[in-house]
């Protein structure tokens, strides 16, 4: 492929992802889900947001992806742990996450980088779709290798042209943001309400809101350099052929 047919494709897909509000509304979501008020409810709102945004890029191509895959690609694989360190982070965790409720500026910062990841790992994954470098039905190993790559890729290349074009979105809606999130934990609230239900309700009773903060995303994404894109692309195809030549771990 030559340097100028990467260049062009690897810039109009992140641009073709840009204009595409449907996958950059979760990307938004996924940010607001750190301002959630309520403790562990914002971690399993991610949870499931961040496996809706994958299997929404797989249906955008024409694939599906089950239920295992969605969980393999968006989880790190558990390498087990003491009883100890378990009981240990168990016992924190709590603590850690009251604290970062209190703090204003904490969970910003953290939307912000929850959106930011969620927008490169949206970015990879549907260029690893559209060069067929991973499909779905295979291995289910080679799921944690896809996600290892992703990681790894943002790891060494970096994402603050990303992060910058987030935060500068954000910025601007904080307390649309705030807003978003109260309603999300109302929603959810309700018992007799699945995940899925709440966020397809919300997402219907404040899409102009959701419309706003996603345009304002998508207008700052359009500064994003496509050197940045190309090396970024290839980075991220260097960490996947590593990963992919690897022999399988075996439990």
């Amino acid at each position: 492929m030559k340097e100028d047919d990467v260049v062009t494709e690897e810039t109009e897909l992140l641009y073709q992802v840009i204009k595409d509000h449907h996958l950059l509304a979760p990307v938004v979501m996924i940010g607001a889900s750190a301002l959630i008020p309520i403790p562990f409810l914002d971690d399993v709102a991610k949870e499931y947001l961040e496996k809706r945004l994958f299997r929404d890029i797989a249906t955008k191509e024409g694939l599906t992806l089950s239920k295992e895959e969605q969980e393999h690609l968006t989880q790190e694989k558990s390498s087990g742990c003491c009883a100890l360190g378990c009981l240990g982070s168990a016992l924190i965790y709590p603590f850690k996450k009251l604290l970062r409720k209190l703090f204003y500026f904490l969970e910003i910062k953290r939307a912000v980088d929850q959106a930011t990841t969620a927008l490169a790992q949206a970015w990879l994954f549907e260029l690893t779709l559209r060069r067929k470098l991973w499909q779905p039905g295979g291995d289910i190993e080679k799921c944690h290798k896809v996600r290892r790559a992703i990681r790894e890729a943002c790891l060494s290349q970096g994402v603050q042209p990303l992060e910058m074009a987030v935060k500068h979105a954000f910025s601007e809606a904080k307390d649309t943001m705030w807003e978003f999130a109260g309603k999300f934990s109302k929603e959810t609230a309700k018992s007799d309400d699945t995940m899925a239900d709440a966020v397809d309700r919300l997402e219907k009773e404040q899409e102009e809101k959701l419309k706003g903060i996603t345009q304002k995303l998508s207008d700052s994404l359009a500064d994003v350099s496509e050197s940045y894109l190309v090396r970024f692309g290839v980075t991220f195809e260097k960490h996947l052929a590593e990963e992919m030549a690897r022999p399988v771990e075996v439990a």
